[in-house]
């Protein structure tokens, strides 16, 4: 059961041909606490492209970030334009969530994937330990992501407030245990990440809750951006200092 839970996390929230089934999504939706899991995996498939490219060929370090969307997919991209969308809007919540919802991604949504598209870059090229750095920024993304469907409730109906069915407290305990698992095996130092994502996670989950009235799929994939580019920040401040 736990094999095919992670199958199906891995068809959703990747591009990786498995776990497409209908059974295997339910699966997953009863064991959220394999997020973590399935960012590891995808993490360490984007950290070898990227490790390879760059000591190879780092003139063509750009297939790396071309690897990070071909693995992960457009929607977290679709999520973080149609949150700056709505986050630009000046109104009430209900104009925000109209904008977000808008089909047409805005100027502000252009920019904002611009913009993280081209640091993600920068990172890629800067930070010292950029495998480790790409893994562990994943699984915190994708924490993230965790953490915010137990601990926020869903604006409207949909892909939020439909994974929400089976979303606990215990859900996100463990999930809490295996991403400080993984930080300690990997890179003991990276637990200043974890605990670094835990609270931009905080911080995005109360202003979704301000100016948006809760979370939804865009700001789950939103939440998932900005805590992969926040943490791999982190990692290249860490190179800086120590």
């Amino acid at each position: 059961m736990v094999v095919k839970s992670y199958l199906g996390g891995l068809g959703f929230l990747t591009t990786f041909p498995v776990g497409r089934s209908e059974d295997h999504l339910e699966a997953f939706l009863r064991h959220l606490e394999l997020f973590p899991l399935v960012g590891l995996t995808a993490g360490t498939v984007m950290g070898i492209i990227t490790l390879v490219i760059r000591h190879y060929t780092p003139e063509f370090l750009f297939l790396g970030l071309i690897a990070y969307i071909a693995v992960e997919g457009i929607n977290h991209l679709d999520g973080l334009a149609d949150f700056a969308d709505g986050l630009m809007v000046h109104g009430d919540k209900e104009a925000r969530v109209k904008a977000m919802k808008d089909v047409n991604t805005g100027v502000a949504g252009t920019v904002s994937v611009v913009v993280y598209l081209l640091s993600l870059l920068y990172l890629f090229s800067s930070i010292e330990q950029i495998f480790i750095g790409i893994v562990l920024a994943q699984v915190y993304a994708k924490l993230a992501m965790l953490f915010l469907l137990t601990t926020r409730k869903a604006m409207v109906e949909g892909l939020a407030s439909h994974f929400q069915r089976f979303a606990s407290v215990n859900r996100l305990y463990i999930g809490l245990i295996i991403s400080a698992v993984i930080s300690l095996v990997l890179y003991p130092l990276s637990l200043v990440v974890f605990l670094l994502s835990l609270v931009i996670t905080i911080v995005f989950g109360i202003i979704s809750q301000l100016k948006f009235g809760g979370i939804s799929g865009d700001i789950l994939g939103a939440s998932n951006c900005l805590v992969f580019a926040s943490s791999l920040l982190v990692f290249g401040l860490m190179d800086v200092i120590l």
